[in-house]
């Protein structure tokens, strides 16, 4: 039995590239999605075996079980299988991602590869994003030329949309930001030059995506992170709380959410309010189980049509806020779980922070990437929702590898930790 556990290890120790090439398979190809599965499976019976996936609170393991079994439950209940199965392949990869995380870091315990795999997969993104994203027609932000989307190429049709492509680079930005602030040892100025090389490229496309929401909840996560490494610099958000605070005050709060993403299709604070109406209706009516991920639009329109939309209007309507699509696609205990998993997560973290070692970049990181999608995921959800959830399972997972590595050199017992 020690022999099959050394053997398990020697293969998590080695596995990175599998877990990240699945999951990326599973998010990203829908045709490849059972063979992807398959591959995560296996990585996660190896790193049981091997006992090094453990290292998580038992608050946590649980959470991740009532999720995949949630998962179930929607395939076993949706009227329409062939719908429902992508979103919850997607579920099951992203926590197979962040189990196996957690699971190669405690052996191998290298902050600098994650840190250099968030930057390659956020600039990667950033950059592709010119060739495969349906930029939105008009310029929402008046320092932006209208002419410069000229420049751009414009795919017939695109793989994901700005939105999509918004809420993923805002999850992946504070981990690289982090990198830079946090940035250790002899080349710590040559890794702030190329950390920061990279968060701006992230940043640039992020504005080009004219979805403010995400450029709100980036600008914010990215000011907490700056004021958590240097706190004398408190003083430089009150300007800028108070700016945005009188922009806001004077465009009003409906004309802000109508361009808070990068299309026209759901415009102002009623069209967000009817759309969450319509994911309560179905919470109050399919509680403990949801009517089966990804039907929220063809649901809303058959059985609680909207006051405010109308049909053809859209195509993949969601319930443009994160708690309730996770409630609407898994039903309560899904959506309890989920909460659990992200709440404790960040408490764990921060419970980390207060333990000697290395991995500050990437603890900040991971908490900064789920501040930037909670506070984007009040107004829209669209990460959640497409291929672009990817980007939120990875900086989940970092986040709770680097705590399990914190933990384990610290040596102290994970199913003690007190609550932060």
């Amino acid at each position: 039995m020690v022999r099959l556990r050394e053997a398990c290890a020697w293969v998590i120790q080695r596995s990175l590239w599998l877990w990240l090439g699945a999951a990326l398979l599973a998010f990203l190809l829908p045709e490849a999605f059972a063979s992807a599965l398959s591959i995560l499976a296996l990585c996660v019976l190896l790193a049981c075996v091997a006992g090094k996936g453990y290292r998580l609170p038992a608050l946590l393991l649980f959470a991740l079980l009532v999720l995949f079994v949630a998962g179930l439950v929607s395939l076993a209940i949706t009227p329409d299988p062939e719908v429902t199965r992508w979103p919850v392949a997607r579920l099951w990869a992203g926590l197979a991602l962040s189990y196996g995380l957690v699971a190669w870091s405690v052996l191998r315990a290298r902050p600098g590869t994650l840190e250099v795999t968030s930057a390659a997969m956020g600039v990667g993104l950033a950059l592709l994003g010119a060739l495969i994203v349906r930029w939105p027609g008009g310029s929402k932000l008046p320092f932006i030329p209208k002419t410069l989307y000229a420049i751009l190429p414009i795919p017939a049709q695109g793989i994901i949309n700005a939105n999509m492509l918004g809420g993923a680079l805002v999850a992946l930005l504070p981990l690289v930001w982090a990198s830079v602030l946090w940035a250790e040892g002899a080349w710590r100025w040559l890794k702030r030059m190329l950390f920061g090389v990279s968060a701006l490229v992230i940043l640039a496309v992020l504005v080009l995506t004219q979805t403010r929401g995400a450029l709100l909840a980036a600008l914010v996560t990215l000011g907490v992170l700056t004021v958590a490494r240097w706190p004398r610099l408190v003083f430089l958000l009150w300007p800028v709380a108070l700016v945005a605070g009188w922009g806001i005050a004077n465009t009003g709060l409906d004309a802000f959410l109508s361009a808070s993403g990068a299309d026209s299709a759901i415009s102002g604070l009623s069209d967000r309010v009817d759309l969450w109406q319509r994911a309560l209706l179905m919470l109050r009516d399919f509680p403990l189980t949801g009517p089966g991920a990804g039907l929220y639009e063809r649901l809303m329109w058959a059985l609680y049509p909207p006051t405010q939309l109308r049909p053809g209007l859209s195509s993949g309507l969601h319930a443009h806020n994160i708690w309730l699509q996770v409630g609407v696609d898994f039903g309560l205990p899904g959506l309890f779980a989920f909460v659990v998993l992200t709440l404790g997560s960040a408490a764990w973290a921060v419970r980390a922070l207060r333990l000697p070692g290395q991995g500050r970049a990437l603890l900040w990181g991971g908490l900064g990437s789920l501040l930037a999608v909670a506070l984007h995921g009040m107004v829209d959800a669209p990460w959640m929702v497409g291929r672009s959830a990817f980007a939120f399972w990875w900086g989940l997972g970092v986040l709770l590898s680097a705590a399990a590595v914190a933990h384990a050199q610290a040596s102290v017992p994970v199913d003690q930790v007190e609550s932060a």
